[in-house]
């Protein structure tokens, strides 16, 4: 009898803990805020991926250089006006964006990755969503984001309003 009572106090308890707003958060370790289990297809650069559906998803956070002499990597780069592609690929500039490229393929490997979208902002002009990309390695969570930033591989980018603040990852 005495057990069935203190059971029932004990659920009691706890539905007014919870109802009040209380919270076991705090006896639990902390890890990343993981929304959504993806498939990745493929790694386009270092910075955007498509995951199945077709679905393209920018790291939020962080820019990595272009793969390709392009407007953006021209506007980044003004020196490199007037350069041939073959030219660009000689640059340093494209030998970062291919080993961040390169890190991104190796840390998504799996295949899977958990995405946690921008609250604040989850979609970019070009219709990307905007996510900090997370994978387990050795039974630990990876932020993709903050790993191209600490590899040197990625410059930080905070546009807000975003949720997230990238320079907290170095």
């Amino acid at each position: 009898m005495f057990l069935a009572v203190a059971c029932v106090i004990a659920v009691m308890f706890g539905a007014t803990y919870f109802a009040l707003g209380g919270s076991t958060s705090e006896a639990l370790p902390s890890g990343p805020h993981l929304e959504r289990s993806v498939v990745v297809d493929r790694v386009i650069d270092g910075d955007t991926i498509v995951i199945e559906g077709d679905e393209h998803v920018r790291l939020v956070g962080v820019d990595t250089e272009e793969k390709e002499l392009n407007s953006y990597a021209i506007e980044k780069h003004p020196e490199l006006e007037g350069a041939t592609e073959e030219e660009y690929e000689q640059t340093s500039y494209y030998e970062r964006a291919m080993a961040a490229k390169s890190l991104t393929e190796d840390l998504c490997q799996s295949g899977e990755v958990w995405l946690d979208v921008d609250d604040f902002e989850p979609q970019d002009g070009h219709d990307r969503t905007l996510a900090v990309v997370y994978v387990k390695v050795d039974g630990s969570w990876v932020n993709v984001n903050a790993e191209l930033l600490r590899a040197g591989y990625a410059d930080v980018l905070f546009i807000p309003p975003s949720e997230f603040n990238p320079y907290k990852w170095r």
